[in-house]
């Protein structure tokens, strides 16, 4: 099991590095309700990475019995050879679209809505936020199949799908549990994060997707000369 973990830390890590719902969470952070509304957004989140997690994990165990032998390796194969293309071709879009210089960042109309969020709304846009991401699909649809082709017991690769979605989930937990504790004395710090991920948004993007898809693309590569 120790070698699955390791296998999924560095998708966790481009999960987990996600701006916009980082953004977002620091936004939420501000409201009337902080404390409430931030705790509904990180279960969202939880619970939407589970979910996709879920699906394609479960899709991946009806598929594995049925497709055994070395056509199933190639087919594997030729889908993380695309699924990293595509990030690293993600990747160059975030650096093309990036702000010029004096430009100011957009970012989607509903960061504008954002305070006067509840805490249903909260968890229903972290929920939507973890499963509909270019980012996160195409990270788990290469790495969470996997998990059913290296001997783990059911319990095992549970075990790691749930290390795969906490990790995943980290960077939205820390700034959620510092104002549980802290309270208002994060605000400054929050501010800074916040206006940090605003200018750098599409440069930490862009060697986030090109850095897991040339690690995917490397995977595909290798498992097609196997």
């Amino acid at each position: 099991m120790g070698a699955a973990i390791g296998y999924i830390l560095p998708d966790a890590l481009g999960i987990a590095i996600s701006t916009v719902p980082i953004i977002a969470i620091i936004l939420i952070l501000f409201t009337k309700k902080a404390k409430s509304n931030g705790l509904a957004y990180l279960f969202g989140w939880i619970v939407g990475l589970a979910l996709l997690c879920g699906i394609v994990f479960a899709l991946a165990s009806l598929v594995k019995p049925a497709a055994t032998g070395g056509g199933h390796d190639y087919f594997a194969a030729i889908i993380k050879i695309v699924l990293g293309l595509l990030l690293v071709l993600l990747g160059f879009k975030q650096w093309s679209s990036r702000p010029k210089k004096g430009e100011q960042p957009k970012f989607p109309a509903w960061m504008a809505t954002l305070d006067t969020i509840t805490p249903p709304r909260a968890f229903a846009l972290a929920v939507f936020l973890g499963v509909v991401n270019t980012k996160n699909i195409p990270i788990v649809l290469s790495a969470v199949p996997d998990l059913t082709s290296m001997g783990l017991s059911m319990g095992q690769e549970m075990i790691v799908l749930g290390i795969l979605v906490l990790l995943g989930s980290v960077l939205i937990a820390v700034p959620v549990l510092a104002n549980i504790f802290f309270g208002s004395r994060t605000a400054p710090v929050l501010t800074i994060w916040k206006s940090w991920l605003v200018e750098n948004n599409h440069t930490v993007l862009f060697l986030v997707f090109l850095l897991i898809g040339v690690m995917i693309l490397g995977k595909g590569i290798g498992g097609l000369f196997s």
